[in-house]
């Protein structure tokens, strides 16, 4: 059983958070780079990593992940993972995080995507995340993976955008996006669609609907430049 809770990629080595590496945890936590971003640079207290333990340890036993500490070598340099969030879906969320030393040198992508993999083998079917929308480095690495951004909301310390990344396999033969915009008479070269648009792996079934968002009495704050198109795979 312990064995599935293992996670490995090509230059880090990771370990399952637990009670004697906490300490550890804790001070990567409170490291200025990492808490910049995660906590709006808010020093959390230990309390907060023993209850992000509690949290880890129920979503191994439900899930099969958690959190990890990451590994350069002997040397901690962040950690990655899975975190259960409420807003703004009820569903585990990817995160990583680096000390400032150990950025740019793409750690976080092969944290990221050795996460990816561990899911897809578990038989995730998207997986989540929502980033601060300063954090310019989180969302390069985001999109780099595949990962779409879906909505904008008002988190607890600023705005924040939440992305998406599916591990469907969709079908080949249905028709492109703009085939599909197109058919519905709707100008796909507008720069509404031009994101969408130049996907050219994207592939879909069919528009479910189209139109601006409507929001009011909800926690989704919308912004009057933004529109949805519904796409079901």
């Amino acid at each position: 059983m312990a064995a599935s809770f293992t996670l490995a990629s090509e230059r880090l080595s990771y370990r399952r958070l637990a009670e004697d590496n906490l300490g550890i945890f804790h001070s990567l936590a409170v490291d200025p780079h990492i808490r910049a971003y995660l906590f709006d640079g808010t020093v959390v207290e230990r309390a907060w990593a023993a209850t992000a333990l509690v949290g880890s340890d129920t979503l191994f036993a439900e899930c099969g992940v958690g959190i990890w500490l990451t590994y350069n070598g002997g040397e901690a340099i962040g950690f990655c993972g899975f975190r259960a969030f409420e807003e703004p879906y009820p569903e585990p969320q990817i995160l990583y995080a680096f000390t400032r030393p150990h950025t740019g040198h793409g750690y976080a992508t092969e944290a990221a995507q050795a996460l990816i993999e561990k899911v897809e083998r578990l038989g995730w079917k998207r997986v989540v995340t929502a980033v601060d929308a300063p954090n310019a480095a989180s969302i390069r690495v985001l999109r780099k993976l595949g990962f779409l951004q879906i909505l904008s909301f008002p988190g607890e310390f600023g705005r924040q955008f939440y992305f998406s990344k599916s591990l469907e396999q969709l079908l080949p033969e249905s028709p492109s996006v703009r085939t599909l915009l197109e058919r519905e008479g709707i100008d796909a070269s507008g720069e509404i669609f031009e994101s969408i648009v130049a996907s050219e792996g994207v592939r879909i079934e069919r528009i479910v609907s189209t139109g601006q968002c409507t929001a009011e009495g909800t926690w989704y704050e919308q912004d009057e430049h933004e529109w949805v198109l519904l796409l079901q795979g």
